[in-house]
């Protein structure tokens, strides 16, 4: 009996230790993500990035929870239909209270890329990320970014995009008339990589947040976020990327990252823009 007792202490161990890094490498695999906090209330300086990737013609969603620990908690990715897909973006767009699109980087001017007036709203690949509090509601975001590029089996021919941030209000606050809640600090939208002629290109959405109201009377940098979607097109043809990144100076307990990628090509031929 003196016997067994250790040797199944080790065999649990060796159990445990074996599901430990299974769950462990399936999160790093999934989306890598750190987060460091203070407490139950509010964790301090997080940080979320990771990036999605889908097959041609389908979209994926994943959810990510901060626990009362500051732990991130990574959900299952949920693959989806088409129409699984407008239907989450028709709604995410419809229940932002303050919708701007992102201001055209000079740098997204360049050769083989339409002008900012030429740009339209929507492509075959898009992206949301929104960060949303304990009911639902958002917070900030980037919703949608959409990107068209066109390739010939080896690399860029042409592209355009589009992005949109949004932000929301409070009712009250205490720091007079006009301040209360989040308020656009700086944005922008360009071509961070590669382009026409290359074998890939990256378009980048950028967008940060200010806040005063309700939860921080009238420091403006207490709640500060900072939100970028990148996309990434490849001219072989391959899948895209959908990538992302959060840092948040401040949390309040219950919010969480909705992301969405869809890629639109259904097939290895894009449509025209």
């Amino acid at each position: 009996m003196k016997d067994r007792v250790p040797r199944a202490v080790k065999r649990l161990a060796r159990l445990f230790a074996a599901v430990s890094t299974i769950v462990a490498l399936s999160i790093m695999h999934s989306v890598p993500v750190s987060a460091v906090g203070s407490d139950a209330a509010s964790c301090d300086s997080v940080v979320l990035e990771g990036s999605l990737t889908v097959p041609r013609g389908r979209a994926v969603r994943q959810v990510i929870r901060l626990t009362a620990n500051c732990v991130p908690i990574v959900e299952t990715q949920r693959l989806l239909t088409p129409e699984e897909a407008t239907f989450q973006i028709r709604v995410a767009e419809s229940t932002s209270p303050n919708r701007a699109p992102l201001p055209l980087a000079p740098s997204a001017k360049g050769p083989g890329l339409r002008s900012a007036a030429a740009l339209v709203a929507g492509g075959p690949l898009h992206m949301k990320l929104r960060l949303l509090d304990g009911v639902n509601l958002d917070v900030t975001s980037i919703n949608p970014h959409d990107f068209s590029y066109g390739y010939n089996g080896s690399t860029i021919t042409s592209s355009s995009h589009s992005a949109y941030q949004t932000w929301a209000t409070d009712n009250t606050g205490t720091c007079g008339t006009g301040y209360y809640g989040w308020h656009p600090a700086n944005g922008s939208l360009t071509i961070s990589g590669g382009g026409v002629g290359y074998t890939f290109i990256d378009s980048l959405a950028h967008a940060e947040f200010w806040y005063q109201g309700i939860f921080q009377a009238c420091n403006p940098y207490y709640y500060y976020n900072i939100l970028d979607t990148k996309l990434t097109g490849f001219g072989n043809g391959s899948p895209s990327s959908c990538a992302y990144r959060l840092s948040l100076a401040h949390t309040v307990f219950g919010w969480h990252t909705d992301l969405l990628c869809w890629d639109a090509y259904g097939s290895t031929t894009p449509p025209p823009f």
